[in-house]
């Protein structure tokens, strides 16, 4: 009963099928069966739909698990390498053509070749689901190397079905119609993607959609294989397929005899462009950050479903013709695009430009494919479809991976200079200057807005808003605001370009392709960009680490030690951590009374630095910073000149101008001034670019009684870092203390002033009383006054400061009043 049930379904969906084809081809000719045995002309209403059904599933899954959108958006999303994503694309063509000169003679080997197909597909399948599994389960680089065996593996079945698929078409579906079969199989697939598009639309960017989008590939893949097992094939021919590897590599034969096959191949390897291009579109799109995955996979089924039925015609027609057209039309759209970047670039900012070249690339792409299939299917004829289709994608295939590995290899070459720096600490100042920026920007159309901070030579720092307009072309990104700002101001060459927004479909969001071409002709290839979305991420104990430097040299003494804390809680095992923290200890006691003003936080400060030395043996600074310790520190401490010594011969023995640094200060510990000036100026001629020799250069100097010498190192070191805000210091307390050219010790303590506006801390305490003794030096005491009311206002607990005001206010009565 059951049989009879299934036999009586089978036919009334036979005659279905007949009746629509009928419908759809009504000429004359449309039973005309070229090309195909007579017993299958009898089925091909129902095997055309079958192919076409199989096909667009087959093209959907494609669509909604492409590697030139999903995949690399995926990969993004679970932190990958980013050397993987480029490579998606060669591996994923490549790996389904290499292999057809064997899988050929394979498939050729058996009369009923639907079967391979049917294998391929569920292959496929199960690579997808793979392929999800690992960026759910996985992380970072584990997940994108299995996905990218997950790729290999789905490549490898592609080819299976690739050889499959056109040679069983070949004999199920007449000549004239087959081109009509991929037509409309991409045009179903076109209108799934839309609908696709539609859904994606509705979630929330991330791991789970994207996820979402490649499980249904896979049981689209499921219900291809399911479709496809139900084609009426007859059994072919099987000569030539007992001879194995010898006889694939026999096939290659064809290329010097067959000359218009040999031509065809030739044609088609110029045109693995039009695939090719496609991701650097995407691309293109990630860095500007104002698109998102949905556009690209609109334009992708959109182009599909507009193009898929007029190509197929177009394709039983003249393939060739249609194979000239197509690429040559995608090689026009491509100097285009290229030459509106290079002199037009706001245009190609805008929202929907790329989206709109990929759909207008997608459609002459499938133009393309349509064309080569159909023509080589026509070229082959009974015998040879196999044996064309092996070799000619074995050959494609090589092509491909190495087009695509030069594809690559530019791509990597032109964002050179393009990543952050986070060991620059002014990334970070420019990063908050940046966010600060964001919530100035004019945006009252979009929503999403953007601020910038570009960093110069000289260490000034320009803020950019982004600034839109209701004529789109006039808006104004934040970063070419800040960059436009800096050459207005005359600010120095951009050194750190700094963007903060939030985030697009999860990922960070990088300056447009418009602003990199302005920051790359103004910074040169090695600008630093760093982006940010503002908010705040788990720190990394390097971050610690620069947060404590940084807020040493600016003063910030408890905030050095809590952040030196927090790296040591966080990072028990890190030799900067505990740098880090006998450092923020040894600065502190030497600001505050010296090292035996804290017995306890003295100690703490050497076995720090001893840890941090036995942790890390090459950590030079440490073993520096040591040298201080021990000269200063009594016997009792655990200070010892023997120890000194031996951290000095470490030094010496790792770097000359490392020992001569070491040496120098070991000097200047024990009271050997001369001997410091002359070791501290061997180590600056030696490391012209470190800041701390010249530092320690000039207070040996002081220390030696060589004020004038101490400021000229000074102003040097000054000149060449502006925002080194401890040599501003010193200078203004060198020229206070020994009453040497006030104004340039008020210029020094001003700038300095200026530069750490809004921070807190001993060294600013210090700047501001200095800065007002030069002014009652100057006989200014109503700016003496002024300037330590401003410092009260800070520091209302600092003794110093209040003891300083009381006496202006005392001898100036009239200087506090105003």
């Amino acid at each position: 009963m059951a049989k009879t049930v299934r036999f009586m379904l089978q036919q009334s969906l036979k005659e279905s099928a007949e009746r629509v084809y009928d419908a759809i081809y009504e000429e004359e000719d449309a039973r005309v069966c070229r090309d195909i045995s007579d017993s299958a002309c009898s089925n091909v209403p129902q095997n055309f739909f079958l192919n076409a059904t199989a096909v667009a599933l087959g093209k959907l899954a494609d669509a909604l698990a492409n590697t030139k959108t999903t995949l690399p958006w995926l990969m993004t999303s679970i932190g990958a390498p980013g050397w993987i994503a480029p490579a998606l694309v060669p591996i994923r063509e490549s790996g389904s053509m290499l292999p057809q000169l064997v899988i050929g003679r394979w498939v050729r080997q058996a009369p009923i070749r639907k079967w391979f197909y049917c294998a391929g597909a569920v292959a496929q399948a199960l690579a997808l689901f793979g392929t999800v599994l690992s960026a759910v389960f996985l992380q970072g680089a584990a997940a994108g190397v299995t996905i990218l065996i997950c790729v290999i593996f789905f490549s490898l079945a592609r080819g299976f079905c690739s050889v499959a698929a056109k040679d069983v078409m070949g004999k199920t579906v007449p000549k004239t119609r087959r081109g009509r079969v991929n037509g409309l199989s991409a045009s179903v697939a076109g209108f799934g993607t839309v609908i696709a598009a539609a859904v994606l639309y509705q979630l929330e960017a991330g791991i789970a959609a994207y996820s979402s989008l490649i499980v249904s590939a896979g049981v689209f893949w499921l219900l291809a294989a399911w479709l496809y097992a139900r084609v009426e094939e007859d059994r072919g021919a099987v000569e030539g397929g007992v001879n194995g590897l010898s006889e694939a590599f026999a096939s290659l034969a064809l290329l010097r005899d067959d000359a218009p096959f040999r031509n065809f191949v030739i044609g088609r390897a110029f045109l693995v462009g039009t695939a090719l291009s496609a991701p650097f579109l995407v691309i293109m799109a990630q860095q500007q950050g104002n698109t998102a995955l949905i556009f690209f996979l609109l334009a992708q089924g959109t182009a599909a479903l507009l193009s898929g039925h007029f190509w197929g015609k177009f394709a039983d027609r003249s393939s060739r013709k249609l194979l000239l057209s197509s690429g040559m039309a995608a090689g026009v759209l491509g100097a285009l695009i290229f030459l509106l970047e290079r002199f037009q670039p706001e245009l190609t900012h805008t929202q929907w430009f790329l989206p709109g070249c990929f759909f207008i690339l997608m459609v002459l792409h499938d133009g393309v494919r349509l064309g080569r299939k159909t023509y080589l299917v026509d070229l082959g004829g009974k015998d040879k479809r196999t044996d064309y289709i092996a070799v000619s994608n074995t050959l494609i295939g090589v092509v491909l991976l190495l087009a695509g590995a030069i594809a690559s290899l530019v791509q990597s070459l032109g964002t050179v200079g393009t990543t952050m720096q986070s060991e620059d600490p002014r990334v970070a100042d420019a990063l908050h200057d940046a966010a600060e920026a964001k919530n100035d920007a004019y945006a009252p159309y979009s929503g999403f807005k953007m601020g910038a901070a570009v960093v110069t030579q000289t260490n000034a720092v320009i803020k950019g808003s982004l600034v839109e307009n209701i004529s789109l072309g006039l808006a104004m990104c934040a970063e070419r605001v800040a960059l436009f700002s800096t050459v207005a101001n005359n600010a120095g060459k951009p050194e750190i370009l700094a963007l903060v927004s939030r985030r697009t479909d999860g990922e960070l969001t990088w300056p447009c392709g418009a602003c990199l071409q302005v920051a790359m002709e103004l910074g040169g290839a090695e600008l630093l960009i760093a982006v940010s979305d503002g908010k705040k991420t788990a720190p990394t104990a390097r971050s610690l680490y620069l947060t404590s430097r940084v807020a040493v040299l600016q003063g910030q003494l408890e905030v050095a030690r809590n952040a030196a804390d927090d790296c040591q809680r966080t990072f028990p095992d890190e030799a900067l951590c505990y740098e880090a923290k006998g450092e923020a200890q040894l600065v502190t006691l030497l600001l505050q009374g010296g090292i035996l003003s804290k017995i306890g936080a003295a100690r703490s400060a050497r076995k720090a630095l001893e840890q941090a030395v036995e942790y890390d043996g090459k950590n030079m600074r440490a073993r520096i910073l040591l040298v201080r310790f021990y000269t200063l520190a009594p016997w009792l401490l655990g200070g010892s000149k023997s120890k000194a010594r031996d951290q000095v011969k470490a030094c010496r023995d790792y770097d000359p101008a490392l020992g001569h640094e070491a040496q120098a200060l070991y000097d200047l510990g024990v009271g050997n001034t001369a001997a410091a000036v002359s070791g501290f100026a061997k180590a600056q001629k030696l490391s012209p670019s470190e800041r701390d020799p010249a530092l320690y250069l000039a207070k040996a100097y002081l220390a030696d009684t060589q004020p004038e010498a101490a400021i000229k190192t000074l102003e040097t070191l000054v000149e060449r870092y502006p925002r080194f805000q401890e040599a501003w210091l010193e200078l203004g307390r060198i020229a206070a203390e020994n009453r040497l050219e006030s104004v340039r010790g008020m210029a020094a303590l001003e700038r300095y002033l200026f530069q750490v506006e809004g921070e807190s801390g001993l060294r600013r305490a210090d700047a501001f009383t200095s800065l007002a003794r030069l002014y009652l030096n100057a006989e200014q005491p109503q700016r003496a006054a002024t300037v330590l009311h401003q410092a009260q206002l800070e520091q209302p607990d600092n003794r110093p400061i209040r003891k300083l005001l009381t006496a202006v206010c005392r001898d100036h009565a009239q200087a506090c009043q105003d």
